[in-house]
């Protein structure tokens, strides 16, 4: 990575310049970066931290495509900065209510699927949930699902 770099910069630069789909920074320490599409990045990191969350201080975190599922999981680390290349509407208003700084490059209505034919599965699941530890097991749920119609 760059050095004399501000964790925000580092964090934007791993998304757009090194293409990772997702970069978690404790301070200017890369301490978790994936490739992988999807929520599964940034879930299965939430579901391996849970007990540990006080520990896990000064995070910047930069994740390619960011909708309401993903703000909400984001939501449980407190980071001091989020960066989206793509954020959704109602991810920026749960990073908001959590008072997280944030930027993005597009704001869009709602993350779509990957056929492209209507909202993201996990956007829907989440659609009516407030409460970030509920949205875990949700989220989880559907990511159960979703392995189950592929096989």
């Amino acid at each position: 990575m760059i050095k004399n770099c501000s964790p925000q910069n580092l964090v934007k630069k791993s998304i757009v310049e090194a293409n990772l789909n997702l970069a978690i920074f404790m301070d200017n320490e890369l301490i978790y970066s994936d490739t992988m599409t999807g929520i599964s990045p940034i879930f299965n990191f939430v579901k391996e931290n849970l007990n540990n969350l006080k520990n896990l201080k000064n995070l910047y975190i930069g994740d390619r495509i960011v909708g309401k599922a993903g703000a909400m999981l984001i939501s449980l680390l407190k980071p001091k900065y989020v960066y989206a290349h793509i954020l959704s509407k109602s991810g920026k208003e749960i990073l908001e209510r959590y008072k997280i700084d944030f930027e993005f490059d597009t704001l869009t209505n709602y993350i779509i699927n990957r056929d492209k034919t209507g909202l993201c599965p996990f956007e829907n699941a989440v659609l009516n949930v407030s409460d970030p530890l509920t949205a875990i097991s949700i989220i989880e749920e559907t990511l159960k699902k979703l392995k189950e119609s592929k096989t």
